[in-house]
């Protein structure tokens, strides 16, 4: 599994965001937290994704 910190910079506006690539994916997902949530509290959710193969396909 792959694990990288990235930074969506469009001008005046940066998104961190962070990527969990399994080896071999077979598909792609998109988790976002809710209002006044942080990425950090969906970390395990995307882990568990990535585990049964689902993740950004490169």
């Amino acid at each position: 599994m792959y694990i990288e910190r990235h930074l969506i910079d469009n001008n005046k506006i940066k998104i961190p965001n962070v990527v969990i690539t399994p080896d071999h994916p077979r598909g792609a997902a998109v988790i976002i937290h809710g209002y006044g949530g942080s990425k950090e509290e969906q970390l395990g959710l995307a882990w568990r994704i990535a585990e049964i193969g689902i993740g950004r396909n490169l």
